[in-house]
């Protein structure tokens, strides 16, 4: 496992800071600083590199420069994600659903007056263009929210096929309609996940979480650095049920001042993950998630 950790760089000599280091590393150097902004891999040279150069700088200036960390990643290797009963479902291509094909694929149940969040229910065939996807797993994300939540999701024949004989028990299958070929596509299908796992305990970093007294929905709120959906580890009661194949969380995840666009998260076991590795789907990344 590696973690990767970016850090903005501010402050009144923040610029001639960043010139400093990258006469080092000139851009498009992959250690260049871009726009104050820089990444290393904790313990590599680089690292090290950088750290020397920071204290050198901050004697020369003290109090002129100011290093706030914003996102630290954790990547693993295939090696690591085996140890894992259950994974979490990383980061994949999207595809944008436009206000108009959002209003023809759902409609509003109800909306909250306490939490102000909207409930909806899919009412028809999801209409998206789909010229660019050719992954076998894609996010469709709504244009009028955070980019990084998914309303929907979407897999290609293969991978169908795949949860077809793998779970057929715990998902749907919905088809969509092609804007681009004017026509439903063979390749493509939404999927409806039916399983949702129970809710999440300690020590995952939740740093504030609710469930709305009126609507009943239930949203964990992670705070502090910026957050993306799958971005933290998540630890989860053990079902007493057999484990399913694939399930959704419980909680939906999100930054507080974004609650309307909380997002719940894809967990898949470890026996399915190694088909999908094993079928050679061009699918999405994935993270441990831990059962307790």
């Amino acid at each position: 496992m590696k973690t990767e950790i970016t850090i903005k760089i501010e402050g009144n000599k923040s610029r001639e800071f960043e010139n400093e280091w990258n006469k080092r590393y000139p851009r498009p150097d992959k250690n260049a600083i871009y726009y104050g902004v820089f990444s290393y891999f904790v313990g590599s040279l680089i690292h090290h590199e950088f750290e020397d150069f920071m204290k050198e700088y901050t004697s020369k200036y003290p109090a002129s420069v100011n290093f706030i960390r914003i996102n630290e990643e954790k990547i693993y290797s295939e090696a690591d994600l085996k140890k894992y009963e259950i994974l979490q479902c990383g980061h994949a291509n999207h595809v944008v659903l436009s206000l108009k094909d959002f209003n023809h694929a759902y409609e509003v149940i109800t909306e909250c007056p306490i939490c102000n969040r909207s409930i909806c229910k899919q009412k028809n065939d999801l209409v998206l263009n789909l010229q660019k996807a050719k992954k076998d797993f894609l996010t469709v994300n709504y244009e009028h929210i955070n980019p990084d939540v998914s309303v929907a999701f979407v897999v290609s024949k293969k991978l169908r096929e795949l949860l077809q004989n793998i779970c057929p028990s715990n998902v749907l299958f919905r088809n969509i309609y092609d804007k681009k070929e004017n026509s439903y596509s063979c390749e493509f299908f939404q999927l409806i996940i039916l399983n949702t796992y129970p809710p999440c305990v300690p020590p995952t970093e939740i740093s504030f979480s609710t469930c709305c007294t009126h609507c009943k929905m239930p949203s964990a709120i992670y705070l502090g650095n910026a957050y993306t959906p799958n971005s933290i580890e998540l630890f989860i009661s053990r079902p007493a049920s057999p484990l399913p194949a694939i399930g959704l969380s419980y909680e939906q995840f999100g930054k507080q001042e974004y609650l309307n666009d909380a997002a719940k998260v894809i967990i898949i076991s470890q026996e399915l993950y190694q088909v999908i590795r094993k079928n050679k789907i061009k699918c999405l990344d994935a993270i441990p998630a831990h059962l307790t």
